[in-house]
């Protein structure tokens, strides 16, 4: 916010707020997952094996990109009717290239929420003690460099999704398979890259459908946008991840769960 209005004007900021408000507020209600679980990771932790732990770390993190995934998407296809047709009106719009950079970052930002989760619970805070200044250097520097040469809002949001993607997150992952698991992170990495280009596949899919069903800005258009987001999102993940280790190991957790509750 600092660098749009020094940079841009207090009118880019502005309409920036109203798409970071957005964005937040998704950020909050997701974490309430990650932030309730917190506890109960812990205590997994300690109880179970390292390999238990492992297994369940990666099915785990098979279901929260895949939220954070359909989140994006709703982003993605909801963004521009939501602001024009149901809250502020067109004249709270920016263009599409900055909403599709706001919804990376976002994407970048929430997809190592949970490692973040296992690292808390885990109490493994000092060993990335040096990341958070290595990042905010970086961004800083670039940030205020690509400002000036673009004059555009996205130049924040370049290096923002740089760091998150090849700083933080590289970084975060290391200490967590080094410190808690002990072994190779390059598995995990694979898993990530995967699930994140089956995420872009499914985004681009919803987009290119309701652009097509619904173009216009309307309440009529979200709820369009929705229906299919709902339908196709989870079909292409389902039938792309129905046979892998995570996918049938988070079924079974749901099985037990609905047998227990039913008993």
């Amino acid at each position: 916010s600092i660098l749009l209005s020094s940079f841009l004007g207090l009118t880019i900021q502005s309409l920036y707020s109203n798409y970071f408000y957005i964005l937040t507020a998704i950020n909050g209600v997701v974490e309430i997952i990650t932030n309730g679980s917190r506890a109960g990771i812990g205590n997994k932790l300690i109880v179970d094996s390292e390999e238990e732990n492992h297994k369940l770390f990666l099915s785990m993190s098979y279901g929260w990109v895949a939220l954070i995934g359909m989140c994006a998407t709703c982003m993605l296809c909801l963004y521009q009717p939501f602001i024009a047709g149901v809250w502020i009106g067109p004249e709270g719009l920016m263009d599409d290239r900055f909403m599709i950079f706001m919804v990376l970052f976002f994407y970048t930002w929430m997809f190592r929420v949970l490692q973040l989760t296992y690292r808390d619970a885990a109490g493994l805070w000092t060993k990335d003690w040096a990341k958070p200044i290595v990042a905010m250097a970086v961004k800083l520097v670039f940030s205020v460099l690509l400002l000036r040469i673009l004059s555009d809002a996205i130049g924040v949001f370049i290096p923002t999704i740089i760091v998150l993607s090849f700083v933080y997150f590289p970084w975060e992952a290391q200490v967590l398979y080094k410190n808690l698991f002990h072994r190779s992170w390059w598995g995990y990495f694979r898993k990530m890259v995967g699930h994140t280009a089956l995420n872009l596949l499914g985004a681009v899919t919803c987009y290119v459908l309701c652009s097509w069903l619904a173009p216009d800005n309307s309440l009529r258009a979200c709820l369009i946008r929705l229906a299919v987001i709902c339908l196709v999102f989870p079909t292409i993940w389902i039938a792309v991840t129905h046979k892998t280790k995570e996918f049938q190991h988070l079924l079974s957790i749901a099985k037990n769960l609905l047998r227990k509750k039913n008993h």
